[in-house]
């Protein structure tokens, strides 16, 4: 699903994704299989794209309590980072985006989509590195 919406400085894409699927770890299937920031604009009469992918660290899974957290970062190197937690008493997901260590935004939902649609509303922050 794809969902797309009119800004000042361009119009952002919010992705939502499929959720991690890999056999004998079903907790994974908590968090997605990837998270994918976009934004669009037109320059000199041509669409331009930019876009940030992040990937799971799968070493970085955690439990506290009945909180799960796990760490993004950025297919693209640098030190851009998200933080996604899963809190089962809360049924509430919360994510928060890092990029040259610095919090750009969150967001948190109770349902799959609305929460990506929403974390997705951050889109691409200056330093972010993507293509």
């Amino acid at each position: 699903m794809t969902v797309t919406s009119n800004q000042s400085k361009g119009s952002f894409v919010a992705f939502i994704p499929y959720k991690l699927d890999i056999a004998g770890r079903p907790e994974l299937s908590l968090f997605p299989l990837n998270v994918l920031f976009a934004k669009y604009k037109t320059v000199d009469g041509n669409v331009v794209i930019g876009k940030a992918l992040y990937e799971p660290d799968l070493k970085s899974l955690s439990k506290k309590g009945t909180v799960f957290r796990m760490t993004y970062r950025n297919a693209y190197g640098g030190d851009g980072r998200l933080i996604i937690r899963y809190d089962f008493l809360k049924e509430k997901y919360q994510g928060e985006k890092f990029v040259r260590g610095e919090s750009v935004g969150q967001a948190e939902g109770t349902e799959w989509d609305r929460f990506f649609m929403q974390f997705g509303v951050l889109g691409i922050s200056d330093g972010e590195r993507g293509e």
